[in-house]
C-alpha cells in the first residue's frame, strides 16, 4: 500500500474525499459519461472529490497536484500514470473543496478486477511507484469490475420458421 502523509490536518490540507470511475462514449470527442458498463478496450475516466490546500494566503490551491493511475490488475497492481492536474483557485470553493475529472483512458486486457489510483500531493512531481508520501500527500485507491471486450450473449437466439 501507499502510506499517507503524516502532518496533515483534515479541512486544511490535502485529503482525496472519495473517487469513482465512470465509462465514456468510445465515438465522442467529448468524452461525456454514459450508461455502458465499463469493459476492455473501452474507455473510462476517474471522478474524484478533492479538498486543496489552500497555501498562506487561503485563497490559493495551486500547490497541490492530483496525479491519476490505472492498472489492469488489482492485485498486484501495475499503476500507470495518465493525467496530472494542477488545482486553481477556479476549481475549488472557498473551503478548499471541489470535483475533478481526468482525461479519459483505455481500460486494457487484464484480469476481471482493475484499480485506479488518485494521489494527491503538495508540489514536486509524480512518483515513480505511484506514491508521493510526503508530509501533506493523500493517496487513495479504488478496485472495480471490468467486463469482457466481448460479452456473452444472454440469451439463446432465436431462428424464425424458414419460408417456402
Amino acid at each position: 500500500g501507499c502510506q499517507d502523509g503524516s502532518d496533515g490536518v483534515y479541512g486544511r490540507d490535502e485529503s482525496i474525499e472519495w473517487l469513482s470511475i465512470v465509462s465514456v462514449d468510445p465515438d465522442s470527442d467529448s468524452d461525456e459519461p454514459w450508461d455502458q458498463p465499463l469493459k476492455v478496450g473501452g474507455k473510462a475516466k476517474i471522478i474524484a472529490g478533492l479538498h486543496a490546500y489552500m497555501g498562506n494566503s487561503g485563497d490559493d490551491p495551486s500547490d497541490d497536484y492530483a496525479d491519476f493511475y490505472f492498472s489492469s490488475e488489482a492485485n498486484p497492481p501495475d499503476w500507470k500514470l495518465f493525467d496530472t492536474i494542477q488545482l486553481t483557485r477556479d476549481e475549488v470553493d472557498s473551503g478548499g473543496f471541489g470535483t475533478f475529472t481526468s482525461k479519459s483512458f483505455t481500460i486494457e486486457e487484464g484480469t476481471p478486477i482493475q484499480a485506479i489510483r488518485v494521489d494527491l500531493r503538495y508540489r514536486g512531481g509524480p512518483d515513480d511507484e505511484a506514491c508521493t508520501g510526503g508530509q501533506w500527500a493523500d493517496t487513495d485507491d479504488l478496485s472495480f469490475f471490468v467486463a469482457p471486450a466481448t460479452a456473452p450473449p444472454t440469451s439463446s437466439p432465436t431462428s424464425g420458421s424458414p419460408t417456402t
